[in-house]
């Protein structure tokens, strides 16, 4: 995605924070026009489409999952925990715009800051010495659990932290009644769970990477 100008910027701004109060569908261009003061017809000057205004939304989020994630580590494995562990921070923090990953391909297409999101985590990956199959399908596997996550532990923001506590307590096992008694309790857990369940797929695709290379470096001595 170009550089927005400064009002393309207020308004995908203004639209994320219209999606963190009311959510991704009633999101419309009329409807931004209407909260920001400005006549819908002025906003197509910036944005064609809702979906145009979505991926500036989304462009945005990215933007704070890199602020999140600061410098990043030089080690391949923390570099990807770093990434992944600052996107769900920054959807943590827009619970709504989780829904827009759900949407069709095309309201992500031509976003520059999410291609360069992808393109680190799949550097990262082949710097553990995956290629080919193996790079794809831990790729797919981190973004699965990463996004997946996400939208589960977030998607029915306000909601969400106390729903997951009573589904805990529905187990009926006196020790997760001991350790759900608060919402705080289970927010804590549900990001215990996560970051544990990353470094475990990390540790995974790095094993991975090592196999790869002894099987091309068996490959190798057998020509």
């Amino acid at each position: 995605m170009t550089r927005m100008s400064s009002t393309a910027e207020s308004l995908a701004r203004a639209a994320l924070a219209y999606v963190d109060e009311f959510g991704v569908e009633p999101l419309t261009i009329r409807a931004l026009g209407k909260a920001v003061g400005m006549h819908h017809t002025a906003i197509y000057r910036h944005y064609r489409s809702k979906n145009e205004l979505l991926r500036a939304v989304l462009a945005l989020v990215i933007e704070e999952t890199f602020a999140q994630a600061g410098m990043l580590p030089e080690d391949p494995k923390e570099k990807i925990i770093t990434l992944a562990s600052g996107l769900r921070g920054a959807l943590n923090d827009h619970p709504a715009v989780t829904v827009a990953y759900l949407l069709p391909v095309e309201t992500l297409a031509d976003s520059q800051v999410v291609t360069n999101l992808q393109g680190m985590l799949v550097e990262a990956l082949r710097d553990l010495g995956l290629s080919g199959h193996d790079l794809l399908i831990r790729y797919q596997m981190l973004e699965s659990y990463t996004l997946g996550a996400s939208v589960f532990d977030y998607g029915g923001a306000p909601d969400h932290v106390d729903s997951r506590r009573r589904r805990h307590r529905m187990v009926a096992d006196p020790d997760f009644d001991a350790m759900t008694r608060s919402n705080e309790a289970v927010e804590a857990i549900s990001e215990s769970a996560f970051e544990l369940g990353l470094r475990t797929l990390v540790e995974e695709c790095a094993a991975a990477g090592r196999s790869q290379g002894a099987r091309h470096g068996k490959a190798g001595a057998s020509t």
